[in-house]
Parts: C-alpha cells; structure tokens; sequence
C-alpha cells in the first residue's frame, strides 16, 4: 500500500505516480491500463464509487511518463460530484490500481488518502504565516466581518505580556471608590531616605528629578524618626543640591536615615502664599481689602484643606497665617488710622476751646442798649474808636483757623483735606504701587506714595489745594 501524504482538501486534483520493476529490478513498461481500473472505496466500506468520472491518465495513456520507461501515474478530480457526497473533507479513501501487466505479471498497487486535514488560503498561492514555534499569524484584515463587532465575552485573550495581569495591576493601584466624582490616590509619588536634614529642609542625593522646584506645592510626610507621621507643604526643591524644604518648621530637626514620601494631593498655588496680595475677602463679618490682607489665598479659609495637610491642625494654620497676616498688616493698619484720629480729635478738642473762648469774648461785647447808654455820655474820641471796632464773626474765625499753619507750613485745612483721603477717599495702585487715595470729589489724586510688598510707605507726594 502507498500512504499518501495528508495535504488534500475535497475539491483537490491528485496526482498518483507508480513505478514498475521486472523480477531483476530493472524498470519496465505495463500493458492494459485504463481509467476502468481504478477503483475507490470510502472510510472502510466495500462499496466502490460508481462512477469513473473525473479519472485520468497521465500523459495520454498513463504509461512511460514523458518517456520515461517505468514511471507510470493517472489523476483524480475529486471537485467531480457524479457520486453526490462522494468526496468529503475528514474521509479516508483507499484508491486501488487493479490488474495491469508488468513483465508478464498481473500486479495491483493501493493507495491510502486522507481529505481536509489540511489548513489552505482560500486564494491559491498565497502562504500561511506560521512562526518558527509553529503558531499560525492572523491578518485582521481578513476576519470574517471585520467591520462587525463580535462577542469576545466567553473568549480568553492574552499576549506575551499577559494583558490580564497587566490589567489586574492596573486596577490594584487605583483607588477603591471615586472622591468627590474622581479617581484620587493618597499613594506617594516618589520616597526616599534624607543623608541630613534640619527642622525646615532635608537633602537626599537620590532625588535626580529637574527643573528647581519640582516638588513644590507637593506634601512630604515623615515615615520615621522623631517627625513619623507629620505631613508639611513643600516650598521649595534644589535639583542640584538635591534639597527640600517646607513650611512650617518641623518639632525636631530631620536627621540622616529618615524616611519620607512625597505625596501628590497636596498641590496647591504657591504664589498666593508667597505673598501675592488677594483682591478682598469677608471673613467674621468685616471686609478686608486685598492691600492689607497680603499672602492669604482663598485656602487659608477653608480649614478643612490645611487639616491633611499640617497635622490635622486647621486651628494652627489659621492662627499662624490668617493671624500672622491679617493681625500683622490690618492691625498695623488699623492702628495707624487710630493715631490719626486720636490727633485729629485733640484738634477738634482745640478748636471747640478756641471757639469757645472766642464765643466768650463776644459775650462781652456790650449791647445796643449798652452802647446807647454808654454814647449819651461818652465824649467824641470814645464815640469815634466804639465806631472804628470791628468785631469778626464766627465763619471768619474759623477761616482763620484753617488758615493757620498747623505743621511747618501746612495749614489746619490743608492737614484735614489730605486726612480725609487717606481714611475715606477712594484708592487704587495697590499691591504694587504707586498707591493713589483720591479728593471726595474724586477730581485729583491727595496722597501719591510708592510701597513695599508689606505696604510700608517711601516716597509720598500730596496736593492739598
């Protein structure tokens, strides 16, 4: 029997070869081939297949091969259908040469075929991608239905990286519920171990990361060593001293082999710490302006931000900043306008004993009656100086006493128009300068005076006309 190799699919044209020896092996010619002499019988069964259609000869008559004496062979198509079903892929077939003549001797030959076992493109000529490993590649391109989504539900997936476990790591280092509608983690973003340190900075030379200040707006928080647990805003990073500092100062300095983390949550806008001046807040009922409430951002009034963030202790956030701030340039402020005032009450104090000691000298002056009296026996150089006397009235007195040079030679009135801008005048110019208060008619501009970040005055210009 030939086995033949396993390569077929129904459909296929197979081509069977044969060679013919005499009793000393030499190759020899046959007689009486002819396609009637084949006969093939299906997985085991005694049943041949009825019809000889699709059977050929090789080369004419199947005999000499181009020639070649000895070397015999026939085809068959098994697309023929003449017996229906016949030819099926997964069946076995023998395929039995019976009775030709070779040297004087009736010799049979019987082949053994198997269809379907075999993977093809349906396009002839066209490869299978198989690896070294031999896994067959898939062309996406060419699944049935590309455009249509298919239902992988019940399909396992992987690659070489193993997209499951890949996937499964994924979801360990997310967190396990949403805050506030979004994903947030508590988890450091980097850690380290400090070579020194004091109470308000350490240097770790494993820290490569740039530009400066990369960690600022970040939260360190102390993992060992006298600090463990306590938690500062970072204020500033030294890529190439490899040096962190924070804000407020720690108890006790950080000493070599400290731990930390540096955790992500605690970003927050440094420049409004820094200094930066806020336009106004209403904070216990009164309103601050942004010039005298300099380096408090809208966070310092929200207690329950700086509670993560500094040990827990809003109380000593508020107190360190909002008093440190507000009591610091308000108060300063505050306490300013007050002397101003007190001096502007003693004058007021002044004038009202001025005016009254003016108001008593006219008291004095004698009455129609009184002069009457006094002029029926009053000599001429009498009558002629009560007549010369002038006595000034109540507007002209204080005329002349907003007249009167009050310091140097500022007078009384000029002091009190530049007083009145600087407490009730409109203003402007402020946090940076040069800060303008204005006349109650808001035509000019009073005070001109340049300032510091703390709003500390220098240089003043003032137009009391």
């Amino acid at each position: 029997m030939i086995v033949m190799p396993p390569v077929f699919n129904s459909g296929d044209t197979i081509y069977f070869p044969f060679d013919t020896y005499n009793s000393a092996g030499a190759s020899v010619t046959i007689t009486d081939l002819a396609v009637t002499d084949l006969e093939v019988y299906k997985n085991g069964s005694i049943t041949q297949r009825a019809s000889d259609n699709g059977y050929a000869l090789l080369d004419t008559d199947g005999i000499d091969f181009d020639g070649s004496t000895g070397l015999h062979g026939f085809s068959i198509d098994t697309s023929d259908n003449s017996d229906s079903g016949f030819w099926a892929d997964g069946s076995q077939y023998w395929v039995h040469l019976n009775a030709v003549t070779v040297d004087g001797q009736t010799v049979k030959f019987t082949y053994f075929l198997t269809l379907g076992y075999l993977l093809r493109p349906t396009t002839a000529g066209r490869k299978l991608d198989v690896s070294s490993g031999g896994e067959a590649g898939v062309d996406w391109a060419n699944v049935g239905s590309p455009t249509t989504t298919l239902n992988l539900s019940g399909t396992t997936v992987k690659t070489a990286t193993d997209v499951e476990t890949d996937t499964q790591d994924i979801q360990s280092r997310l967190p396990a519920a949403l805050l506030n509608g979004k994903m947030q983690s508590t988890d450091a973003c980097a850690s380290g171990t400090a070579d020194s340190g004091d109470v308000n900075f350490l240097i770790d030379t494993e820290r490569t990361e740039t530009p400066d200040d990369y960690w600022v707006g970040s939260q360190i928080k102390f993992t060992s060593g006298s600090n463990v647990g306590l938690t500062r805003l970072i204020n500033g990073f030294n890529s190439g001293t490899d040096q962190i500092s924070w804000t407020p100062d720690l108890p006790a300095a950080v000493a070599a082999g400290v731990t930390y983390e540096i955790l992500p949550n605690g970003r927050v806008d440094l420049a409004m710490i820094r200094g930066t001046q806020v336009a106004s807040y209403t904070f216990g009922g009164s309103a601050f302006i942004g010039a005298n409430v300099e380096g408090v951002s809208n966070d310092f009034f929200v207690a329950a931000r700086w509670e993560s963030m500094l040990d827990g202790t809003a109380g000593e956030t508020l107190t360190a900043n909002i008093t440190g701030n507000l009591v610091g340039n308000v108060t300063g402020g505050i306490n300013t306008a007050a002397g101003t005032i007190q001096t502007l009450d003693a004058l007021d104090t002044a004038q009202d004993t001025q005016h009254g000691t003016t108001q008593a000298a006219v008291a004095d002056v004698p009455t129609n009656a009184e002069l009457a009296t006094a002029l029926g026996t009053a000599d001429d150089a009498t009558l002629a100086a009560i007549t010369a006397l002038s006595i000034p009235t109540t507007s002209q007195i204080t005329a002349a006493m907003l007249a009167a040079a009050y310091e140097g030679a500022e007078t009384l009135q000029e002091f009190l128009r530049l007083a009145r801008a600087a407490l009730m005048g409109k203003s402007d110019g402020f946090p940076d300068g040069p800060v303008h208060f204005r006349d109650k008619a808001d035509t000019k501009n009073r005070l001109t005076a340049n300032v510091d970040t703390d709003g500390n005055r220098s240089a003043i210009t003032t137009d009391a006309t």
